[in-house]
Formats: structure tokens, sequence, C-alpha cells
């Protein structure tokens, strides 16, 4: 989902560049594309069907995955840019899309990359990056009540692809004591897969609140009344971004220089280990440490929230 978010400025460029484009987008995720965005696809048999009798005259394949690649190679179009299927491997359309392709498979490269991925994603689409900001779906009537204090949301998971980027149920245990004793409002944040540890923590602190299960568009209303952002990487740091929310974002296995932040105010904690940036999704016996995150102490966290606040 995050993914999907990072590439909606591409929209902005696509509308600047051409004369009345028209747009078709493929994804798992119709209900976060923007309405300017003239068709917008699920991918399944139906629609795959609709798509090869179509000529398009770009495609932009910029997910290097084989099956987002297959599709790619599939699609009549004059111009395809980006990544495809060659060969059982993923490959390229263009030079374009080249410097992409090598940091995915580069480590040493990928570790000292300064750029960040919009940048890139807009290079491989054969354009310049100049700023276009995310586009984000609209916001529905909140049907959530807030106090007037300051709003500390706090999102608890991510996705268990990833469970590298997972921070433990025990430090947010602790990071909402901190946080408490400053008598602000702490708004527990998540999607399906953080629904028991949310409720298990808001049983335990009947202060914190949780709104369940959101409609993305409420949720995003939600994030957009919040002061601070606390999130590991994932979708909820992509939508705080695009709502300008001050974020205190928790890295481990990633380039941090990958997120572009635009003007929004921002903290960055990582573990101090060599072996950041590994881009595992699972911890093995070579990592340094059983669990980098948990270097991450609450106290930093508290600390940076803090900052931000004040």
């Amino acid at each position: 989902m995050g993914e999907v978010i990072r590439c909606t400025p591409i929209i902005t460029k696509i509308k600047e560049t051409f004369e009345n484009p028209e747009i078709w987008w493929v994804t798992d995720y119709p209900e976060l594309i923007p309405d300017m965005v003239d068709h917008v696809l699920k991918f399944d048999l139906e629609n795959y069907t609709i798509l090869k009798n179509i000529d398009f005259d770009i495609v932009y394949s910029l997910d290097k995955e084989l099956i987002c690649c297959s599709l790619a190679n599939e699609i009549n179009a004059e111009t395809k840019k980006g990544f495809k299927i060659e060969s059982g491997k993923i490959s390229t359309y263009d030079k374009d899309a080249e410097y992409l392709w090598i940091r995915g498979i580069d480590d040493k490269l990928m570790k000292k990359d300064t750029r960040n991925y919009i940048d890139l994603i807009f290079e491989t689409s054969g354009f310049n990056f100049n700023d276009e900001k995310y586009l984000l779906p609209n916001k529905l009537e909140k049907s959530f009540e807030l106090d007037g204090k300051k709003k500390i949301g706090l999102n608890t998971g991510t996705s268990k692809t990833w469970i590298t980027r997972i921070w433990k149920k025990e430090n947010w245990e602790k990071l909402i004591e901190l946080l408490l004793k400053e008598n602000y409002e702490i708004i527990l944040l998540g999607g399906p897969e953080e629904k028991e540890i949310n409720e298990e923590l808001t049983k335990k602190y009947s202060e914190i609140k949780y709104f369940g299960v959101m409609p993305i568009c409420e949720y995003i209303s939600l994030l957009d009344s919040l002061d601070v952002i606390v999130t590991q990487v994932t979708f909820a740091q992509h939508l705080a971004i695009g709502l300008n929310k001050k974020i205190v974002l928790l890295n481990n296995i990633f380039n941090k220089n990958e997120y572009y932040f635009y003007n929004t105010e921002h903290i960055i904690l990582e573990p101090d280990l060599s072996c950041k940036m590994c881009y595992k999704s699972k911890f093995d016996n070579k990592c340094l440490v059983s669990n980098c995150m948990d270097l991450i102490k609450p106290e930093q966290v508290y600390n940076s929230v803090q900052k931000l606040v004040k």
C-alpha cells in the first residue's frame, strides 16, 4: 500500500507532460488511487483480458515483481518504461531503469546511495522529479472523537512479511507509560494485522484510544487529526508524509535516504549497527543481534516525540 502512495506523484507529471492523457492504473489497492486516474483496475482474469485487448501508448512498470513485470510484457504498447521479465529474471526496458535495477542487486551501492525513491522512479519513468506531492484519496467525515490535548498516534505494526521491522509490544507499553505522564492523548493506529495488539494495549491502558480497523478514507481523516505519528516503515508512514504530519520513524533494514519527507518535520531513529540496511525479512544467524529493533529504546522515541511537540 505504501508503494502505491509513493507512486502517485507520477500522475501529476503525466498530466503536465501529455495533453489530455487517459490514465489506467492496475493495482491491488484501488481504494488508494486518486480521482485523477481515469480507469482503476484490480488485477484479476477479467481485467487482464481487458488490458490485453487495448493498445496503449506508454506502459510504466515500476514494481520489480515477477507478476507485475509479466503483465507489462503482455500489454500492447508503443513504449514501455521500467521493468520486465526476461528468461525468468527481472530486467529493464531501457537505460532509464538501469540505476534503480542495479541498486536493487548491489548492496554496496544501495547502502551508500543518497537518492530518494521517488526521484528514482521518476527517472525510471523518463521524468525529472520536481517535488511533485503525494496524492491521497479524499478524506471521509470523521466518526471518532478526540480531546483538545496534543494527540500522538502510535502505529503499532507493519506487514508480517517483514517481521524484522516490528517493534515489540513491550516497547510500545513502555513508550505509552512515558507519554501518559505528559498527559498526551494517545491514539493507536493500524490495520487488521494490528487489531489484536491494539486491543490488548487498550485493555491494559484505559486512557488510550483505539477506534478499530477503519475504511481507508476514514483512517486518513484520523491521521490528519494527529500532531505526531510514531511508526515503523509502513503504510502509515507514507500517509503521514502525504498529510504533512510530524513523524518519528523507526527504521532498521532500509536505507533511510530512500524516504522523501518533503517539508515534513521528522526524526529517524535507527539501531547503531554496521549491518543495518540489510533488507532482510527475517532475522538469521548472520545478524549481529537477535533483534536490532530492540536497540531503538522507548526513551529515545519519547524524547523524539517531546522534541517534535515542543
